[in-house]
């Protein structure tokens, strides 16, 4: 990545009744991200939300990646995304 970056994902609930995710960030070496928002509630099964990442370097990972993760958990289930970055410059 060059500079700062925002990501958009959007997540299906398929569990039963409403529920809330909360958002925990691994941040990857020399980056720090931030998930807007951070928590994520559903009413039903099938609702659809929206999150943003947004990811700003503080410093040039030298042509290598680093590595995080996002994981979203309740009381019940845990969903876990791999974060991968290589920043090229600020």
């Amino acid at each position: 990545m060059n500079g700062s970056l925002s990501v958009q994902r959007t997540v299906t609930h398929y569990g039963k009744g409403p529920t809330q995710y909360i958002s925990k960030i691994e941040q990857p070496s020399g980056v720090h991200v931030t998930v807007t928002p951070s928590v994520l509630k559903f009413t039903n099964a099938g609702d659809k939300m929206s999150f943003t990442a947004n990811f700003t370097p503080s410093k040039a990972s030298n042509g290598s990646f680093v590595f995080g993760a996002l994981t979203w958990s309740n009381a019940i289930h845990t969903v876990r995304s791999p974060i991968a970055v290589n920043v090229l410059s600020l």
